[in-house]
């Protein structure tokens, strides 16, 4: 495992605001040791590890654990103060520690005289006249023990008054309401334990039908929830009995998920891990990976990692799946996105999502809509679109539900635009590869597109039993194979009377792509291994059915280099101005970089985490007015890029040490002036200087510990100083005195 303590250092001083010069100060170490622990180059001792942890207000165990995330601490509360419970010692000691006097005062009390105090409560804190602040720790509660906590001793003469004559009649009738009380209290406990038990056999959600996920399209059959609650399946679903008594459908190609009321989710693959999910209000489906949405705003996600990166996100109201992608909105209508359509998050003001095989779609609050690629494929255009409710995607298909019931598209199928076009009054829409699947307010079902006859439409459903032709289209030639960093890009000849190819690759799991109109495609790289050999079979499928069968398919083999790009050379190196004599070396940031090179006079290389360096020039034999050769370069966490040419600089290192004018004024207890004109308007760098280098002959300063004084601004000091022992019968004339005299 990578050490994670270099980010965690640089994170921690960027937050508080510090340089790295700031910190080495801090921690009486020089610039460049502190900047080998920022870098990855040393690490600190222990008891360094522990000083750091001190300044920036963390534990050594977040710091030196890889495996723990850092608890950024909130700014403006870096002091805390911890108030000792204040009371009085009633076992008479004189001398208790803070500690213990933090303890509770317990005692038994009388009966009737209670006090509850659930053990496992919290501190409750009470302020007296005084203002002193009280801070009782329950934790220690225990339920056997009644716990009086006492403010006051009482007065040395006070005494109890005599206890009252009880009424017998009176003690019987309390007693008696008090079983009736009590009965009730435990009635309404054992009822609340088994409402809390029922509950919890059944889940604590509850979900109803909604118009969230009542129709979902796979690749040969279709799920359409009615109103009733019924599941409708058109086609071909073999697990349709595990859908039973679901609110909720979302399907990807050949699987699918169902929610059910009490929370659970069922699904169409026997070994899928989500049956042991709960509290799930909604459901998603995508290519390798499911998504639940938990009643508490949380997300659960299992199948792809890079599209299950979810388990920080919070308040997420609405879920989506498709291709390696999963979209969350939250309740400010906010996107986030993991996986493939990285770009996409962040985005605002989103209403519902849409994720299919190589887009993300948005639909937004005023009606509008985007659309981000997934794996760089471009995305379709629906700058267009308008009055928009809902949206769904597929493979190279987007369709949009407007609010009026109208369904769009950016199909490029003139049949598929013909027949949705007839549509009207439509409640529900679905796209999977390039069919689009429709459902009116009526509960009747429409479909558009290559969907193997499950969808009547105007469309005979009834196969075609006519006999199969004997020509085949030919096999697909001329293939070619051309890489980026994100993609794999395969091109062929067209072939005449091919209408739509098929395209699969034996990757783990097998990719496929189907229904492609155009004579190129693209893979994903994640999906491939730098040097290792694939099968590709490329599928021609004819236009007109009757005349040609499909093709022989074409196989070939393709071994998968790695693409990489080198990174770009840093400019504009230039040095920055500093007050305090810290040389500051910066330049331009280099794209897709995630650190950089730095060296000096061509000695050795340091790891930077920043587009800037801060140096200490007297730590480094740096000499004011010298000029030196500066080479920064670019590097990457990527393995798709590497390091770039160096960029290249020569400066010359000046600084201005700036000096401020000082008055240092020498008077005795008295307030007489004594001393000498030089000490006034006096030219001075910034620095830390002896008061004894100026003190006029025959005096001592009055304040022995004060024999310094600070320049960093223009200065007027005050001096009080007396005059020695032995000087006492011949004064020192000052120089002031004797220029009168002369006068």
């Amino acid at each position: 495992m990578a050490n994670r303590l270099p980010e965690k250092l640089t994170a921690l001083r960027k937050h508080y605001g510090l340089s790295q010069g700031d910190l080495a100060e801090k921690l009486g170490v020089s610039v460049m040791e502190y900047m080998n622990w920022e870098n990855g180059n040393k690490i600190c001792t222990i008891q360094t590890l522990i000083r750091i942890a001190d300044i920036f207000k963390v534990t050594p165990d977040e710091l030196a654990d890889n495996r723990k995330e850092l608890d950024m601490p909130q700014l403006g509360s870096d002091d805390s103060i911890d108030i000792p419970f204040i009371n009085p010692d009633l076992s008479g000691g004189e001398n208790r520690t803070s500690a213990e006097s933090t303890q509770l005062v317990q005692k038994p009390v009388d009966e009737g005289d209670t006090q509850v105090v659930p053990a496992g409560g919290t501190a409750a804190i009470e302020t007296d006249e005084n203002s002193q602040t009280k801070v009782l720790d329950t934790q220690g509660f225990q339920r056997t023990i009644s716990n009086e906590i006492v403010d006051e001793l009482p007065d040395a003469g006070s005494y109890p008054e005599p206890e009252k004559r009880r009424d017998p009649e009176k003690e019987k009738k309390k007693r008696k309401t008090l079983l009736i009380s009590v009965f009730a209290v435990v009635a309404a406990l054992a009822l609340a334990f088994a409402v809390m038990m029922l509950s919890d056999k059944k889940g604590s959600v509850t979900n109803t039908l909604t118009d969230i996920n009542r129709l979902s399209a796979g690749d040969r059959y279709s799920l359409y929830i009615d109103d009733s609650g019924k599941l409708n399946v058109t086609g071909t679903f073999g697990t349709a009995g595990r859908f039973t008594d679901v609110v909720q459908v979302s399907a990807y190609e050949g699987h699918a998920l169902g929610l059910k009321k009490d929370g659970k989710v069922v699904s169409s693959d026997d070994k899928s891990p989500v049956g042991s999910w709960k509290n799930i209000v909604m459901i998603a489906a995508g290519r390798t990976h499911y998504v639940g949405l938990r009643s508490d705003g949380t997300v659960v996600c299992t199948g792809s990692e890079a599209a299950c990166k979810v388990e920080t996100w919070a308040k997420i109201k609405a879920v989506y799946a498709g291709n390696t992608v999963t979209v969350g909105i939250d309740e400010e209508g906010t996107a986030h996105v993991s996986g493939e359509a990285g770009d996409a998050d962040g985005t605002k003001n989103i209403v519902s999502a849409a994720v299919g095989a190589d887009e993300l779609i948005f639909v937004q609050q005023d009606g509008k809509v985007l659309s981000f690629p997934i794996s760089g494929i471009a995305p379709s255009d629906v700058s267009e679109w308008e009055n928009v409710a809902a949206a769904a995607a597929g493979s190279r298909t987007a369709a949009g539900l407007t609010k009026d019931g109208k369904v769009i598209s950016s199909s490029s199928d003139e049949k598929i635009q013909a027949m949705i076009s007839q549509w009207s009054d439509i409640r529900y829409i679905a796209v999977n590869d390039g069919t689009i699947v429709a459902v009116d307010n009526k509960g009747v079902l429409h479909g558009a597109g290559t969907n193997d006859g499950q969808y009547v439409d105007g469309v005979d459903p009834t196969p075609d039993v006519e006999k199969e032709p004997d020509e085949a289209l030919p096999s697909v030639s001329g293939i070619t194979f051309s890489e980026t960093t994100a993609n794999v890009v395969i091109k062929w000849a067209k072939v005449t009377g091919a209408d739509f190819y098929e395209v699969t690759v034996d990757t783990d799991p097998e990719t496929k792509v189907s229904k492609i109109g155009s004579n190129s495609t693209s893979i994903p790289t994640d999906r491939l291994n730098d040097g290792q050999e694939y099968t590709v079979t490329i599928t021609a499928y004819p236009v007109d059915k009757k005349k040609f069968k499909q093709s022989e398919p074409t196989v070939v083999k393709y071994t998968y280099n790695m693409k990489t790009i080198q990174l770009g050379s840093p400019g504009n190196i230039r040095q920055e101005s500093s007050t305090d004599g810290k040389w500051i070396i910066a330049w331009d940031s280099v794209s897709h970089a995630d650190y950089y090179y730095v060296s000096f006079d061509g000695g050795e290389e340091m790891q930077i985490h920043d587009t800037k360096i801060e140096l200490v020039p007297t730590e480094m034999g740096i000499e004011n007015g010298s000029t030196h050769n500066i080479q920064v370069r670019a590097g990457s966490d990527d393995s798709k890029y590497t390091t770039g040419e160096a960029g290249r600089a020569s400066l010359k290192y000046e600084f201005k040490v700036p000096k401020f004018n000082v008055t240092l004024i020498f008077t005795l207890a008295d307030g007489t002036e004594v001393g000498t004109p030089a000490t006034y308007d006096m030219s001075m760098e910034a620095g830390n200087y002896s008061i004894l280098s100026y003190i006029p002959a025959g005096y001592e300063l009055a304040d022995s510990t004060q024999t310094t004084f600070d320049v960093t601004t223009d200065t007027v000091k005050t001096v009080i100083v007396v005059r020695k022992a032995a000087e006492e019968e011949q004064p020192v004339q000052e120089p002031a005195a004797e220029e009168e005299t002369n006068g």
